[in-house]
């Protein structure tokens, strides 16, 4: 059953309400700049550094989980806009490596924050699913793809391991740089997903 706190939260993330989406889009954009400092973010950061009260900030979010994911779907549809845009244009697989790249080097410079974010189960599977969801839609992108792929399997496969590898990559504090760590994934890819 839906508690009137998630019903505030769901009429919030659709409302055409200016003020509402002027705050939800300062929340965003002070996470992501807290995130960038290096040190751990925390909601009472971000209202502080955002001016928004934390009663508003959780008619938004219903947790700092939950604002990091809103923060990172972004960053994929923004990646994905470009990777559909390049694709069929003869640069597959360096816009594969681009997508995987600036996805690396955004997580990798925002380690402190996103290192204990991607242990928890809530922000990984979310993280998991909106990466999935953008590979359907490239999955889709792809003429003459076989018959026998089985799209929504291949999208959660790419996208879980993507995510095991940059999440170990994190976590070991793996000193490979984020073009080294893009390249290395990318060539774990199909060839037919990348070419």
């Amino acid at each position: 059953m839906e508690s009137s706190q998630d019903s505030t939260r769901a009429r919030m993330s659709t409302s055409e309400d200016a003020r509402a989406r002027r705050t939800r889009a300062k929340l965003v954009d002070t996470f992501a700049q807290l995130a960038h400092d290096g040190r751990p973010v925390t909601v009472a950061r971000v209202v502080k550094h955002s001016g928004v009260n934390r009663t508003s900030f959780y008619a938004h979010f219903s947790s700092l989980d939950a604002l990091a994911v809103e923060s990172l779907t972004e960053l994929f549809e923004m990646v994905g806009s470009v990777d559909a845009a390049n694709r069929g244009k003869g640069r597959n697989a360096e816009t594969s490596e681009r997508s995987l790249l600036d996805v690396a080097r955004f997580i990798g410079e925002r380690r402190a924050v996103y290192v204990p974010l991607l242990q928890a189960g809530t922000f990984h599977q979310a993280i998991e699913d909106a990466f999935t969801e953008r590979n359907v839609q490239t999955l889709r992108s792809i003429e003459g793809l076989s018959a026998d792929v089985d799209i929504d399997v291949t999208a959660r496969f790419v996208a879980a391991g993507a995510l095991g590898v940059v999440s170990a990559w994190l976590r070991t504090g793996d000193p490979a740089a984020s073009d080294d760590l893009a390249r290395r994934l990318r060539s774990a890819l199909p060839s037919w997903f990348t070419a």
